[in-house]
């Protein structure tokens, strides 16, 4: 399985961060598949926040036919960061 097909599996269950795409999948480069994924027709919003002075993105899938679309966010592969109160250090999130 491709980094990208790792990235929309991940996507298509919540959102995803540099950080979290290194942890779980090796990948160096998240902002360069979600421009690839963005390019196949996904939408994919990134929501940019702080940590430790510095603008770290989130990556989330938009399903426009899904009512429950705002609820999936902060289910999934972050699920990491909100259990440390989304205020943890990329470092300090324990992805397995």
């Amino acid at each position: 399985m491709t980094h990208k097909e790792q990235i929309l599996s991940c996507l298509k269950l919540g959102p995803i961060t540099p950080m979290s795409a290194l942890k779980l999948f090796g990948c160096f480069r998240l902002a360069a598949r979600i421009y690839e994924l963005r390019k196949d027709g996904h939408k994919i919003h990134c929501e940019r926040f702080d940590v430790n002075g510095r603008a770290v993105g989130r990556y989330t899938l938009i399903e426009l036919s899904d009512p429950q679309a705002d609820s999936l966010l902060g289910q999934g592969c972050f699920r990491p960061w909100l259990a440390a109160g989304g205020n943890a250090t990329p470092d300090s999130l324990q992805i397995k």
